[in-house]
């Protein structure tokens, strides 16, 4: 079979002699909740290895298996030169859950051509999906082997080096509760609808894809409109849009699974928006951009009301001190043929001052309803002077919660934490804000970074402050960013687990925090 991986004899007996992992279990009380840590190792072969984090869980009864994907950061090129000479040097790692810890349990090899790796809901259950040569292909945990599922072409092409595999290349389109194929390809984006019995034809809808280069061909960028899932005529299928400067463009599915070649206009107030923030980077200058940039921040049902609503995102700088950042909100309602429309002006609008780094969107409290959580940092004089005496920046954590379709101007609640500062790259080292139910009630609890080896915990609450403002801390070494955590409830217990995946020594350690009443 064409692009098959498989395992040479040499990495089989060496990680068959590692396997005899040791597991270190601690358990400590805090407050109303116990936690565990086990740690996953030790794991020699991820020295100087990017490292992806992957839950997976072939059946929702079992416990879930950790996947640790590793990829060589050097080139082919420094490959040679170390004398690196392994026929791969990208492994996705299955660690499965005994009466002994975390075990390894199978090793497979990655071609250099398996570009995408994601996680597939099928009629049978969860398989790993990956992409390659043009080709959908599911692994086999049996032989080992990935089998090419469907012909499936795209931009995607070429050595991806030492970037991360994990792309999300599937989404349950039709509400079947089996995942679909959406991928973009240079003649617009490619669908196809998984049935019992497999996947459909392809479709193709929307613009083509953009190409851009540097003086000459050498350098090419294709860059493919951003795509938007929206239930435009209320019948309870997503169908496809694409924003083209004043209206969005949406391509109705039908009962069938069919999008239609041709597109309908769902008009908008606003006709000064991208779709992207690769296009603001590429058509405004924010540095002396005096007029406010507006950004399709994303379609979502934000009060949980069955109908989709419109987050706008407009970003004004005048000067290094002049950085505002709001979230526009405006709610969608039926029109008089109960096609999709959206207010003509924002029922909300979620200010911030200074920079603001990202934001999260999620149901914390369990209703059902869109919280906004948004960290950000002061940007003025005094702010710069502290962070050249500290080398710390102060981050604002923020959370907002609606209210009668309505999010308040202050936010319910907020968090202030301190970063790290790099005086000779710039660079901000990010503390982790997590949300995950750890007390298994329903509620999401918040999660935050202090320094490299506390993690405290702020149980939700009922009420408007939606945690309690004491914490509860666990112990342990911590990444020196937010990056290295990964939420999942392993154990289908209705607690999340959170893997902490940390480096010491030059060493990587993986850990499972569990949570207990």
């Amino acid at each position: 079979m064409r692009g098959t991986p498989s395992m040479s004899t040499k990495p089989q007996l060496r990680y068959l002699l590692a396997s005899a992992f040791i597991c270190l279990v601690h358990s400590y009380p805090i407050a109303a909740l116990e936690y565990t840590i086990e740690f996953v190792g030790p794991l020699d072969s991820l020295h100087k290895k990017n490292i992806d984090i992957l839950p997976f869980s072939k059946k929702s009864k079992d416990i879930a298996d950790i996947l640790i994907i590793e990829t060589s950061n050097n080139s082919a090129t420094v490959k040679n030169i170390d004398g690196d000479h392994e026929e791969s040097s990208r492994y996705i790692n299955f660690f499965n859950h005994t009466t002994t810890g975390w075990e390894l349990k199978q090793r497979v090899a990655l071609t250099n051509a398996m570009g995408l790796i994601d996680i597939v809901r099928t009629p049978s259950g969860d398989k790993l999906a990956g992409y390659q040569n043009d080709s959908i292909f599911f692994l086999d945990r049996q032989t080992l082997e990935f089998k090419e599922e469907l012909k499936m072409p795209s931009i995607f092409a070429g050595d991806h080096g030492g970037t991360s595999l994990l792309v999300d290349l599937f989404k349950d389109i039709n509400g079947d509760q089996l995942d679909d194929i959406l991928i973009p390809h240079f003649n617009g984006w490619q669908i196809a609808l998984q049935t019992q019995k497999g996947f459909s034809d392809t479709q193709t809808v929307g613009p083509t894809t953009t190409m851009r280069f540097q003086k000459s061909a050498r350098y090419v960028a294709y860059s493919a409109e951003q795509v938007y899932l929206v239930d435009e005529d209320h019948d309870g299928l997503d169908d496809i849009a694409f924003w083209d400067n004043g209206f969005f463009a949406v391509y109705r599915q039908n009962a069938q699974g069919e999008f239609a070649t041709s597109a309908v206009p769902l008009n908008t107030t606003l006709d000064n928006m991208l779709s992207n923030y690769s296009k603001m980077l590429v058509e405004k200058d924010n540095d002396t951009e005096t007029e406010p940039t507006r950004l399709v921040e994303e379609i979502i049902d934000i009060d949980a009301d069955g109908i989709d609503d419109l987050v706008v995102k407009k970003i004004k700088s005048e000067g290094i001190f002049g950085w505002e950042s709001e979230y526009e909100i405006y709610l969608g309602s039926s029109d008089e043929n109960n096609y999709l429309q959206f207010a003509k002006t924002p029922s909300s609008v979620i200010h911030s001052d200074g920079f603001q780094f990202n934001h999260d969107r999620e149901d914390i409290t369990g209703d059902g309803k869109q919280e906004f959580i948004i960290t950000s940092a002061e940007i003025s004089l005094g702010a710069i002077i502290k962070a050249l005496l500290t080398r710390r920046v102060s981050i604002n954590v923020s959370i907002y919660k609606i209210n009668n379709g309505i999010f308040q101007k202050k936010p319910n609640t907020q968090r202030t934490i301190s970063a790290k500062l790099n005086f000779g790259s710039g660079d901000i080292s990010m503390p982790a804000v997590l949300t995950a139910d750890v007390t298994g009630d329903g509620r999401k609890d918040l999660l935050v970074q202090k320094g490299k080896d506390t993690l405290m915990i702020f149980q939700g609450t009922e009420g408007p402050q939606m945690f309690d403002k004491k914490s509860v801390e666990v112990t342990m070494d911590l990444p020196n960013t937010g990056n290295g955590f990964t939420v999942a409830d392993l154990n289908h217990d209705g607690r999340d687990e959170v893997i902490v995946q940390t480096e010491s020594n030059n060493q990587a350690k993986i850990a499972v925090i569990s949570f207990s009443h």
